[in-house]
């Protein structure tokens, strides 16, 4: 799945989603400990639960296989990135470390919206001031959950094209 499906499955989302969670997971190197299709998920994944290792836990890639090279196995459910604040705070400080939460908003009767910027930088280090010219990402959705998970989609697809 590419960056850009990604973007658009959070987009389209009307709200929280266990299978879009496991496509967040899968996109930034969880690794489910059963048989995966050309790195697509079963529609079902989320009835299987619990097999998946952490991006820190597993170290070898075979082919559509995926195995864990250490005795101590520790099986856990991908974070719900789509329905819980925490776990998209803890997504934005492992993907975006260098951008803040400039705004989130969740007023009743217009959308949910989430907007993060960037880090100024000086002399190729990072200062601790941001302003939209370092890098702007607004994100409109059904949850604010989703919101901010899909601007951090949107920042990190930006700054990956920026290199």
């Amino acid at each position: 799945m590419t960056i850009d499906e990604l973007e658009k499955n959070l987009a389209e989302a009307t709200g929280p989603s266990r299978y879009i969670d496991g496509l967040i997971a899968l996109a930034f190197g969880w690794a489910p400990h059963f048989a995966i299709d050309d790195e697509q998920l079963p529609p079902d994944w989320d009835e299987i639960g619990g097999h998946w290792l952490p991006p820190d836990k597993w170290t070898l890639t075979l082919g559509p296989f995926r195995c864990d090279c250490f005795t101590d196995t520790h099986f856990e459910d991908p974070p719900h990135y789509t329905s819980s604040l925490d776990a998209a705070v803890s997504l934005h400080k492992a993907v975006l470390p260098t951008f803040i939460l400039y705004r989130a908003c969740d007023w009743p009767g217009t959308p949910p919206s989430v907007e993060l910027y960037g880090t100024h930088r000086v002399l190729g280090k990072f200062e601790m001031w941001h302003n939209s010219a370092d890098g702007r990402y607004e994100a409109k959705a059904a949850t604010l959950p989703l919101a901010y998970t899909l601007a951090i989609i949107r920042a990190l697809k930006a700054e990956r094209k920026k290199k």
